[in-house]
């Protein structure tokens, strides 16, 4: 886990900020076409399947960052359109909430 410290140098203050919920199919999909400074993606814990993170429309259940149920992952980006969401199983749900 990164420090408060460490965030805040890549980060810096952030000016606006929110949260929503997103549901992942099998196809790879953007979050959006937001600008942010970084974005935490959290699995739900009722999903059946992982969901996979990568940053292009090629991301697939092989090569995406894996999230099972429950996990997250903190993604410093500065669009949430660069980041794609795939799983094996439709009706996966995320949680994702941004800063910018």
């Amino acid at each position: 886990m990164i420090s408060y410290r460490a965030m805040k140098d890549l980060v810096g203050s952030p000016s606006k900020g929110g949260t929503f919920q997103f549901t992942v199919s099998t196809t790879p999909t953007a979050l959006g076409a937001l600008e942010v400074k970084m974005v935490t993606i959290k699995a739900d814990k009722a999903n059946t399947d992982a969901v996979y993170i990568g940053f292009d429309d090629s991301v697939s259940t092989g090569t995406g960052f894996a999230l099972d149920p429950g996990e997250s992952v903190d993604i410093v980006i500065d669009n949430l359109g660069k980041v794609y969401v795939v799983s094996g199983q439709n009706a996966q749900k995320i949680y994702v909430m941004w800063v910018g």
